[in-house]
Parts: C-alpha cells; structure tokens; sequence
C-alpha cells in the first residue's frame, strides 16, 4: 500500500506595499497569525512602509511579488505595461527584451534584499513569471540569489467548481498548460498544488473553507489579496 504523504498548506497574502489599506490588513493577518506568509512588490507606492511594518512585527523573510504590469512605476525606470495581454504581445513581438525583464526584476529583488530580508520565494502580479521564456529568467534570478521556492499556478480543476465562471475554463487551461510546461524544467523548489486564483478577490469563509477541505497531498499554496 502506497504511504500517503503529508499535506502541507501555505496562506500567503499577495500586494504587500501596494497601499496603506493592504499594508494594514496583512500586518492583522499575521498578528492574528491568519496567514504564514506575504509577497511584497518592491515597485509599489507604500513599499517603505511596508518593510518598516514588517520589521516592526518581528518578520524578517519575505516574497517577492515581481511585477511588470499595472500602474506601479518600475525600479529600473521606464513604463510598465498595462496588463498580461499587452505583455505577451510586446514580449514575444520582440518589443520587449529577455534583457528588459531581467534588469526590472533584478532590481525589484535587489532592492528588497537591501532591505535586510531574507526572500523565501518568487511569485509575480497577474501570474507573468509563467510567460515561456519569462519563467527561465525568473527561475536563473532565483538560482543566482539563492531563492528556493517559485510559485508555480497549477491550480486542480476541483477548485473552480465552487464558483465557476466559464472565462475560468480558458484561464485555467492556459495557467495549467503553462504549470505543466515550465516546472518539469525549473530545477528548484515549488508548490505541489496552488489555490486562489480563480476566486482572486471574492475568497469568502465559505469558499475558503471549501478549498481548505480538499487539499491534495503535498504542498500547497493559497494566495490571498487582501483589501481593506
């Protein structure tokens, strides 16, 4: 008889230094020890505050939410792009560069090591680090600052059926060919399974405990994005 594995569960909440009202919800979550983990975005408009928070409450490793979307104004200068889409056009038309990627999210991590944290891992804003040819710089950055862990979004089908919505079925294959594809090469760490992303921003108790309920064997990572 096989022996089952252990199930292991992360809740890490996402966007830490994006807002004061982020900032705040995360530092409760963690004195109420509701989450065992955050990803800051070094680029974000309340980043100092947010490492000063961090340190005030004792924690000194954190994640790295690497960005390159949005409206936050990048570390290595220039303009991000608006959203996933406009990325993966412009990136594999050749418009933006391996050398563009690499320099911002190097910068991004540079900046908080600066900081004096210890990064426990990578994972990104609107899931860009999976971009084929985006997740090999991502895993190299991690190898050359000695990160162990990359989020990987493989996501079970079970998990969206608590609330499906059918624009989820084309997410889902896509995130999940993308999973399938980058972590058989990535040579480091990751998660076995992830939750959340399709209930990104409306994960009630309910849900919540729905998902909690069916864990797989192995690791597992919820991510949150906590509001106010």
């Amino acid at each position: 008889m096989r022996k089952k594995k252990e199930k292991r569960l992360i809740l890490n909440a996402d966007d830490l230094g994006v807002s004061e009202e982020v900032n705040e919800t995360i530092r409760r979550y963690f004195l109420a020890r509701t989450i065992t983990g955050t990803s800051i975005m070094a680029c974000g408009a309340r980043f100092n505050e947010a490492c000063s928070m961090m340190r005030g409450i004792g924690r000194d490793e954190i994640g790295v939410h690497l960005t390159f979307t949005g409206d936050p104004a990048p570390c290595a200068g220039g303009r991000f792009v608006p959203g996933y889409v406009q990325l993966a056009l412009k990136y594999f038309s050749g418009r933006i560069k391996p050398d563009d990627i690499t320099l911002e999210f190097e910068t991004q991590i540079k900046n908080i090591l600066a900081e004096g944290f210890r990064i426990t891992h990578l994972d990104s804003h609107e899931h860009v680090h999976m971009m084929p040819g985006i997740f090999k710089i991502v895993s190299g950055l991690a190898r050359k600052y000695g990160i162990p862990y990359i989020r990987i979004p493989n996501e079970p089908v079970r998990s969206i059926i608590k609330s499906f919505r059918p624009i989820d079925l084309i997410r889902y294959t896509v995130l999940k060919s993308l999973a399938i594809l980058n972590y058989k090469h990535a040579g480091i760490t990751r998660n076995t399974a992830f939750l959340g992303h399709f209930h990104s921003g409306r994960i009630t108790d309910d849900i919540l405990s729905f998902l909690i309920s069916s864990l797989p064997e192995g690791v597992t990572e919820i991510a949150l994005h906590p509001g106010s």
